[in-house]
Formats: C-alpha cells, structure tokens, sequence
C-alpha cells in the first residue's frame, strides 16, 4: 500500500526543518465569511437576464460546497448559473431555483474543487439560463461562503 503526500503536507513536512520551506498558514485554513442576500423577483426575468448578487473583496474564495440558494415559489422553471462575469460558472450550474421552493446548494461549479482566490474586489453573479412565467414578489436568498486571502 503506497502512501503519497499533498503538496501542503509535504511543505509542512520540509518546514520543521527548514522556515523557509513551510506552507503559508493562510492557505492551509481561514476564517470562513457567509453574505447573505435577498432578491425580490421583479416578474419580467427572462432568459439571458443577469443578476448582480453581491461584491466580494479581492482576495474571496467562493466555498462552493458551504454556499446555497433558498427559494420560495419563484415561477414553474428558474434556473441559473452562479459566477463572476469572466466565469459565469464558476460556483455552480443550471441551479434550479424555480418551483416550489427550497434549499438549493451550489453544484457543478467549475470551481467546486480548486476554488480561485479573487484578484479584485469582484460581483458574484446569477446569469438566468432559463426562465418560465417568474412570480413577482417572490423571494430568492442566496448564502454565499468565502473565505479570504489577505
């Protein structure tokens, strides 16, 4: 049985003996951030619509697998890709947010597994990638986990 190491074990291990080998501490754990926004539903959303959620400081690392939507009765089909404007998909995809409602967590993002610290303070964004009969008046609240590098 083989036994391998990740890198920041590894740079853990060479810095007991060596301080300048070490991993860098903020990349091994940090406090981890939540923001949490509500959006009215206007009514007109429609295909191809994108909604600004909320900026996050240089330096945020989406935690897509901490990071959820909660809707409630939104219209018969919302769904929506959640990202920046330069990766529209980056923390999740084809998110159903329409239907009865509930707990949605991100999944698909192409960021799930190496989340990408931020070189900007930058506006995380939904992008409707289908959208049928909206209800306007209806609530959608996003709960986005980061964490970030200073």
């Amino acid at each position: 049985m083989a036994t391998t190491s990740t890198s920041t074990h590894a740079a853990q291990v060479a810095g007991a003996s060596n301080l300048g080998a070490r991993a860098v501490g903020r990349d091994i754990g940090a406090h981890i951030f939540r923001t949490e926004v509500i959006h009215t539903v206007v009514g007109t959303e429609a295909t191809g619509d994108v909604l600004n959620i909320v900026n996050l400081p240089r330096g945020a690392r989406v935690q897509p697998e901490q990071s959820f939507v909660l809707t409630g009765g939104n219209g018969s089909t919302i769904t929506a890709n959640i990202g920046t404007v330069a990766v529209p998909t980056a923390y999740a995809s084809a998110m159903a947010l329409g239907g009865s409602g509930g707990s949605v967590a991100f999944a698909g993002g192409s960021e799930r597994v190496e989340p990408v610290a931020l070189v900007a303070d930058t506006t995380c964004i939904a992008t409707l990638s289908t959208v049928t009969t909206p209800t306007a008046g209806s609530k959608i609240r996003f709960a986005i986990a980061y964490t970030v590098l200073l």
